[in-house]
């Protein structure tokens, strides 16, 4: 399989501060991991009350596609709603196994750089969820198949301990009974935190996502890059791209472009390159593009849209 790498360069290049500029490099990024064990308390029905009431927390390890404390559903599939409802489908069947608390505590090993934020990151959790640190409500997720992050500069202790509650219902918390529906998709995963937890601090100014889409037929490479400014001042940004083999040979790059950022904006570019791979997708020898950080970020896999096999 012939994999190629796209490195992401964006250059802080100033931050504006009244008439002044101050040349900064885009910094470091590092990561506390959340996963192993973690304390768990089962509930009745799928309402949370914040703070979860003194008991005794059974424990279970984090990541996990099930809850073994529970009587939760292990089947990726949704139920019909009616499977879900009593006979008179006034209310849920279930009152009980179907909602925890999971309690998370932890130290900062070390306190984030001037220019740094810090974000709560969930691979992902389903169902229906409330995120609580450090008694401040971050939000209440519904989508349990996608990734969700919360800048939690402001509310994480850099010196003592910090805790962490997630509640987390099966597929009863989605259910509008009135209506007789799911309110969010209730499919492709099973109940629990399955995927990673992490504290991951990364530069106030930054590349925060890239969406590859590559085309054959347009013989063309198209980066959406989304970046960030988090900082409390504008900032103006380099932005350019590396595309290399598995073996880290270059085999093509799109020049820098500066961007400009109001403080507290977002804002996706698109980088182009009328470029194609010496090595093409296909069924039978498959071609994957992946996107390679820069400045210490971990390699991921960025979303991707294919090449499309034209037939004649």
């Amino acid at each position: 399989m012939q994999n190629y790498f796209i490195l992401l360069l964006a250059l802080l290049t100033s931050l504006h501060a009244s008439a002044s500029e101050v040349s900064l490099s885009d910094g470091a990024r590092s990561y506390v991991n959340l996963a192993g064990e973690w304390g768990v308390l089962p509930i009745n029905g799928v309402s949370f009350d914040f703070p979860p009431p003194e008991a005794i927390w059974q424990t279970q390890q984090v990541p996990n596609r099930r809850v073994p404390s529970l009587q939760a559903s292990t089947t990726p599939y949704a139920p019909h709603v009616k499977v879900l409802l009593n006979e008179d489908g006034g209310d849920v069947r279930r009152k009980t196994g179907i909602a925890a608390w999971f309690q998370r505590r932890f130290t900062l090993p070390e306190a984030p750089q001037a220019n740094q934020r810090v974000l709560l990151h969930f691979g992902g959790m389903a169902f229906k969820s409330e995120v609580w640190l450090n008694g401040t409500k971050l939000g209440e997720p519904l989508l349990g198949q996608l990734p969700i992050s919360f800048d939690v500069t402001d509310v994480l202790r850099t010196n003592g301990s910090n805790e962490l509650l997630v509640g987390l219902s099966d597929r009863e918390g989605l259910l509008d009974v009135a209506h007789k529906t799911y309110i969010a998709p209730a499919s492709g995963v099973a109940m629990g935190i399955w995927g990673d937890v992490e504290l991951q601090l990364v530069p106030s100014v930054r590349i925060d996502d890239v969406f590859v889409k590559t085309s054959v037929k347009e013989r063309r490479l198209d980066l959406e890059v989304t970046l960030v400014n988090a900082s409390a001042q504008s900032a103006t940004l380099s932005v350019g791209a590396m595309i290399t083999d598995v073996k880290q040979q270059p085999e093509t790059q799109i020049e820098l472009s500066q961007v400009t950022l109001a403080a507290g904006e977002s804002k996706t570019i698109l980088l182009s390159k009328d470029w194609i791979a010496p090595h093409l997708w296909f069924a039978i020898r498959p071609v994957a593009v992946f996107r390679d950080g820069h400045s210490g970020a971990r390699r991921r896999a960025s979303r991707c849209v294919g090449d499309t096999i034209w037939l004649s």
